[in-house]
């Protein structure tokens, strides 16, 4: 998606959801729309990793991206993946917490709490890959809290 300007909350989403939404200028933009009233022939390459436009005619456009954001869509990243990324902080924790407060219950082989965290991120990807309603999604996640307390 190509444009000179997003509303905030819509460009946050669109990474959310793996879209690549590009800012450019008015200039690049009509260039780019010139280009693609060619018809079929007009052919647009973006190259994320170079953050570069390539237009039918061999034109280049260069557009700006936050690192994070480019790297999360690079490898596929959305917030469930980036936490999943850091299991073994997260077991690392919660096994010197566990060692300094003896009363709370032994952690399981990636973490008491973090195995709560990890069902609860599991069954999120789940209902995201089989599309449930949103109803639906939480009724699972009201029965998934119920099984973790």
């Amino acid at each position: 998606m190509i444009s000179t300007s997003f509303a905030d909350i819509f460009y946050n989403n669109c990474f959310k959801n793996g879209i690549l939404p590009i800012k450019v200028s008015q200039e690049d933009l009509d260039k780019l729309m010139d280009d693609a009233s060619r018809g079929s022939n007009a052919i647009l390459t973006v190259d994320l990793e170079n953050l570069e436009i390539t237009g039918p005619d061999g034109g280049l456009i260069k557009f700006d991206l936050d690192e994070f954001k480019r790297h999360c869509l690079l490898n596929g990243l959305d917030d469930i993946g980036l936490t999943l990324e850091k299991g073994k902080a997260i077991d690392s924790f919660e096994k010197k917490n566990a060692a300094s407060h003896p009363g709370q219950p032994e952690p399981s082989p990636i973490g008491y709490r973090s195995s709560r965290v990890f069902a609860r991120l599991f069954l999120l990807r789940h209902i995201r890959e089989i599309s449930l309603s949103r109803p639906q999604a939480f009724r699972a996640i009201r029965r998934c809290r119920r099984r973790l307390r």
